[in-house]
Order: structure tokens, then C-alpha cells, then sequence
């Protein structure tokens, strides 16, 4: 007996009336159908609540729904000191290219040391670094890597500076 057979004769019986909908009639004549497991599952559900197999259906796909967007709901924690600490090192890295360029250009030695609007229209969008954390760059002469002094505890796991300490371009 086909599975349309057992609900017409259990709704004549019950007066529930018909399934809503025979677009799955193609799908549940077979028992092997990708919804057998659901349609078992389903009719469990249905003998012991009254809820119909696709209320299954749509049951685990709201919660794999809640899970997937869970992961993304929980914050990544730990990342921010790590990925601070390395957006001020390539903002050293930058600084002091753009002083090496402004040295050749101009001709100048070890001893010279550029200021911010110097070095300003090397950039490329013709500032400046932004700060990260309200840290403050020195730019040191020429022979000299620039470095930052941070206004708070930098802690990452390569390294950890204190409050007014200085961060320096590591050696390569």
C-alpha cells in the first residue's frame, strides 16, 4: 500500500483532511527515497504530537540554520592584540621605506631626519600613517628605524610592551 493510501484512509478516519500539497508524491513512492529517514521520523512525530513529517523537515533546518549562524555570532577572542601589534610593525615597515625614498630623492645622509610632512607626499594617499592604538611615531633620522611609542599595555604572544613603551621594527 503507497504512502497517499495510508494518509487519505488515516485522514477519512480522523477528519484531518488531505496532505496540502503532492509535490513530494514522486519522492515517498520509493523506499528508498531521500526523505524515508524524515517521512519515519516524521510519522513518529506525528503518531505521538499530530505534526506532520515536514514539520521534521523544517525543524532540522531551522536548527542547522541556528548553528551555522551561532559560529559566527561567537566572537574570535585573542586577535586583536596580535593583529594591532602588526598593523602598527607595517606601519614602522612603511615609514621607514617612504624616509629611505625621501633620502635617496634628496640626497641626504644618516644624520638627516625628515619630518611628517616631509615624508607626506611619499605616502600614498598622501598622509600620514593613522595610528592604531594613539600611538605616537618617531620618526628617527635616517640611519635610525622608526619607532612607536604605545599609550597602553601592548600584550601578544611574540612580545609584551609596556605603557609608554616602544615598539620597533623587528630585525629581518
Amino acid at each position: 500500500m503507497d504512502f497517499f493510501r495510508v494518509i487519505r484512509r488515516e485522514a477519512s478516519q480522523s477528519g484531518r483532511g488531505l496532505p496540502h500539497s503532492k509535490r513530494f508524491a514522486p519522492l515517498l513512492t520509493s523506499q528508498h527515497s531521500a526523505f524515508s529517514f524524515f517521512k519515519k521520523w516524521g510519522d513518529a512525530l506525528r503518531s505521538h504530537t499530530g505534526l506532520d513529517w515536514r514539520f521534521a523537515i523544517g525543524f532540522l533546518i531551522a536548527v542547522l540554520a541556528l548553528g551555522i549562524f551561532g559560529l559566527f555570532a561567537i566572537p574570535q577572542t585573542g586577535s586583536r592584540p596580535t593583529s594591532t601589534y602588526g598593523e602598527i610593525i607595517n606601519n614602522l615597515r612603511v615609514i621607514n621605506n617612504q624616509k629611505q625614498l625621501w633620502a635617496a630623492t634628496w640626497r641626504k645622509g644618516d644624520n638627516d631626519t625628515p619630518s611628517a610632512a616631509d615624508l607626506a607626499p611619499y605616502f600614498s594617499n598622501g598622509k600620514f600613517p593613522t595610528s592604531v592604538m594613539g600611538e605616537t611615531y618617531n620618526i628617527n633620522n635616517v640611519g635610525t628605524p622608526p619607532t612607536a611609542t604605545v599609550p597602553s599595555r601592548l600584550e601578544t604572544p611574540q612580545v609584551t610592551i609596556e605603557a609608554g613603551g616602544a615598539v620597533a621594527l623587528p630585525d629581518q
